[in-house]
């Protein structure tokens, strides 16, 4: 484990000095929390990879339901007006057949 306490080492000598990141969006201080905290040092964890407030990390929950929301709305909307184009497709096809004429 020799390499871990090296890496600590440059860490602590090459981490700036400051109380909060400055401007760390929402989804990033969730993301850095849930997905990256297992990986840093222990003694770095509560600065590196602080726990966002509950707050943060509703309005990140909030934000993904909408956006999948908005997702999901889009592509029924996609599907429905393809779905459109081709019944209105096969109805002219219908009506040419019934009609005797070619396509």
């Amino acid at each position: 484990d020799e390499e871990r306490k090296a890496w600590a080492i440059i860490l602590k000598q090459s981490f700036p000095d400051m109380d909060t990141a400055p401007g760390i969006a929402a989804i990033k201080q969730v993301e850095l929390f849930t997905n990256w905290r297992p990986f840093v040092p222990e003694e770095f964890k509560d600065r590196i990879c602080p726990e966002p407030t509950k707050e943060v990390i509703d309005k990140v929950k909030m934000d993904k339901r909408t956006k999948a929301k908005r997702k999901a709305e889009a592509k029924l909307k996609a599907v429905t007006t393809a779905d459109n184009g081709e019944k209105e497709g096969l109805s002219a096809v219908t009506t040419a057949a019934d009609n005797g004429e070619k396509e």
